[in-house]
């Protein structure tokens, strides 16, 4: 008479730690790998609306400018065109643009914003076609800028001291939004 055939359950519980990691693990390692910090950047293309990029934070919210929205992709050397999450500092710096007499563009600095990876953390969006961006809020309420032309210059500095800017943004602040 034939043995009946026996479910090998012994193999199946030396391998049901790996069938779970596959399982489950697989959603929150590609997590992991969109979430890696690169130290590699080259690149800071930054967007925003032209049409009305302000921000006001009075409650209730009034017209005037109290600061401005802008998206940051950073440029991998790995991930050219495609943003990432850097591991070093996410900086903007505010200027105030004025012109003398005789037409000379003079740049007053009036604010600096600077994150290291885990404060910039609370400004990561939803990746995109373009990759995974930064959605930056940079707020002056301190300061009167309405009716004035300023220049915000975003940059990255990376863990070997390297210094990768974006095109600086100018723009004339509006009185109301």
């Amino acid at each position: 008479m034939r043995s009946p055939v026996t479910f090998p359950w012994r193999r199946l519980a030396a391998w049901m730690p790996v069938a779970v990691l596959l399982l489950t693990g697989c959603e929150s390692s590609q997590q992991a790998r969109s979430m890696r910090l690169h130290e590699n950047i080259v690149g800071v293309p930054r967007y925003f609306n032209r049409q009305n990029p302000w921000v006001n934070f009075d409650n209730p919210p009034t017209n005037t400018p109290q600061g401005m929205k802008i998206v940051v992709y950073l440029e991998a050397k790995e991930n050219r065109g495609s943003g990432v999450y850097g591991d070093g500092i996410l900086q903007a710096d505010l200027y105030e643009v004025s012109f003398t007499e005789d037409g000379q563009e003079s740049r007053q600095h009036v604010k600096n914003w600077a994150y290291d990876p885990e404060q910039a953390s609370m400004f990561r969006g939803e990746r995109t076609r373009l990759g995974l961006p930064y959605k930056l809020v940079l707020g002056w309420p301190e300061l009167d800028l309405a009716d004035k032309e300023i220049m915000i210059a975003i940059s990255f500095r990376r863990k070997d001291g390297r210094l990768i800017k974006a095109q600086p943004v100018r723009m004339r602040v509006p009185t109301r939004v």
